[in-house]
């Protein structure tokens, strides 16, 4: 099979995370031999020990001296999560950003002590930007968070807009709203563009639901309704407007709000930073607000998403160092459920219908406005770009393949289905998705500080052990001329519960006399000692199979006593 070549004369755009699944958004462009990266994001799995995942960076790293420049859209973990876990692993290349993406960044790295070895470049007021021969300008966005920009990327071959994560609420909370002549000015005097890459989301929706304004409104009439209880609010500690309608909704009760999490205290103080939160005065202190009234507070808390280690949860798990739940307290979800976090969510409001509290969701009141485009705005965008070429991204694939077909039945000339790894030639000539070469990609997640392959060996061990438990068994020399070793320790992991202790010395018979005999009855071609541990394993899961329906991982040593 012939591989392209990505680095000639061809603009080409190669996604490596967001498309097929949700998170870990990173996609790239290239042109004239330079790479420009949009995005290194994050997601977020269930299983223990694959708790952060990212898109497998080996494509940047190998071609790390021809990447120009790194430019994020905005500040959720899907698009920058990664930047401290990759960035090591490139080297010096230019991150670009808008100014409070850029200070969450910082705190960022500084987490990770990399805050003076990346060269980070504010970018300011939307003002345009070169980045080898892309020519970039931000065009702010309304989203869920405060400044999120999408790309016009000016080529020789046309102009390519990246839409990010974007909505058009006429009238958002923070930021401005997205217009036809912001559109025309960003574009400066485009009549069409090549193609939009744009946030596939919200394509099944037909329109907007309820904008943030709205919201507001709901939080102020059901806080108000709540009287004689706390209230116990979560969100996501982006989204500045919801965080401040809470705040404005709990005043207007009579009430004292107080930010409870680490992660939305960082937000409130990056946000003020930047001219945020002018509605509110202040938030009380979570030390001092359990000796308030409880139902004269509101404490906004992270963990929306059933996060262990969030305020939320330890709460829910008595687990808080300052304050308790009571039976009556309200808690409020005020946050739409991202994809693979359903169980984990469902658990925490167990725990917390477990305590007595009354619970709320969006699924019951208008509380939770989404920051992604419906259909109706989606075909607005194209309207005011008339775009050569769609390529959906942000989603899994029922999502892009829905809005490649809403695209064709607008009437775009070229929609393309992207997936991660297959470069899409943009220009010259006609667009199209090259199956000649599938660059790496794939899921890394994080392992203590090493970053592993989702589905290597460690973490297929993990699941495995998981799932089958484990057994260690040591065996050592004997002078029995049949029977030349013996097991003489077994240890099993996951495998038994204390009130089983009788099975499983009937399981430690069962497997001793099995391996017996099979040590006697074994190919005597064969040197024992290579193959005694492979006996030992044999037996072991025959056993467990016949008895358990499981065949768990075996640990086998041998000792040479003579």
């Amino acid at each position: 099979m012939q591989s392209i070549d990505l680095f000639g004369e061809k603009l080409y755009f190669l996604p490596l995370g967001g498309c097929g699944k949700f998170g870990m958004n990173l996609s790239v462009y290239a042109l004239n031999g330079k790479l420009l990266v949009v995005d290194i994001g994050l997601s977020f799995g269930s299983f223990p020990g694959q708790e952060l995942l990212l898109a497998d960076p080996r494509f940047l790293v190998e071609n790390k001296k021809k990447i120009a420049g790194i430019v994020i859209t905005h500040m959720h973990e899907d698009h920058i999560g990664a930047v401290p876990y990759i960035m090591p692993l490139i080297g010096d290349v230019p991150i670009y950003a808008a100014p409070m993406c850029m200070s969450f960044l910082r705190e960022k790295l500084t987490e990770f002590d990399l805050q003076d070895s990346i060269r980070l470049v504010t970018i300011n007021r939307d003002e345009p930007f070169e980045v080898a021969d892309f020519k970039i300008k931000f065009l702010s966005v309304p989203h869920s968070v405060p400044e999120a920009k999408a790309l016009v990327i000016s080529t020789p071959f046309g102009k390519v807009v990246h839409t990010g994560d974007w909505n058009l609420d006429p009238a958002p909370l923070v930021g401005s709203p997205l217009s036809k002549s912001n559109v025309k000015a960003a574009l400066e005097g485009a009549e069409s563009v090549l193609a939009v890459v744009c946030d596939s989301t919200n394509v099944h929706q037909s329109s907007p639901e309820i904008r943030e304004s709205q919201v507001r409104e709901e939080l102020i009439k059901l806080i108000k309704s709540l009287k004689g209880r706390r209230v116990i609010f979560s969100c996501f500690s982006s989204n500045v407007a919801r965080i401040e309608s809470c705040a404005i909704a709990a005043r207007e009760a009579g009430r004292k709000a107080c930010l409870v999490g680490r992660s939305i205290k960082r937000m409130e103080r990056i946000a003020s930073d930047h001219g945020y939160f002018t509605e509110i005065n202040n938030f009380a202190d979570e030390r001092k607000i359990k000796s308030e009234i409880p139902e004269r507070t509101v404490l906004i808390c992270t963990g929306s998403q059933g996060e262990k280690n969030s305020a939320l949860y330890k709460l829910a798990d008595d687990a808080h160092n300052f304050l308790k739940l009571e039976a009556g307290d309200a808690v409020v979800f005020s946050a739409r459920v991202i994809p693979g976090n359903e169980k984990a969510i469902i658990e925490l409001q167990n725990k917390l219908l477990d305590k007595g509290v009354k619970l709320i969701t969006s699924d019951l009141l208008p509380i939770h406005a989404s920051g992604h485009p419906s259909r109706e705005e989606i075909k607005q965008l194209y309207d005011w770009t008339n775009p050569n070429t769609i390529i959906p991204v942000h989603g899994d694939l029922v999502n892009l393949f829905e809005h490649a077909t809403f695209a064709e039945e607008y009437g775009v000339n070229h929609t393309i289905v992207p997936r991660n790894g297959y470069a899409i030639k943009l220009a010259p000539g006609k667009p199209e998705l090259d199956k000649s070469t599938q660059f790496h990609n794939g899921a890394l997640t994080v392992d203590g500080n090493k970053l592993i392959p989702l589905d290597g060996a460690i973490q297929n061990d993990k699941v495995k052990a998981v799932h089958d438990g484990i057994v260690f068994v040591t065996m050592s020399e004997t002078d029995i001329k049949d029977r030349p070793y013996e097991i003489c320790e077994m240890t099993f992991w996951g495998l038994f519960e204390p009130s089983q202790a009788a099975e499983q010395e009937e399981i430690r018979r069962s497997i001793i006399a099995l391996f017996n005999d099979m040590l006697i009855q074994r190919d005597r071609s064969k040197d024992v000692a290579s193959s005694v541990e492979e006996i030992a394993k044999v037996a072991i899961k025959k056993v467990f199979s016949g008895r358990r329906d499981k065949k768990p991982v075996v640990v086998s040593h041998v000792l040479d006593l003579f």
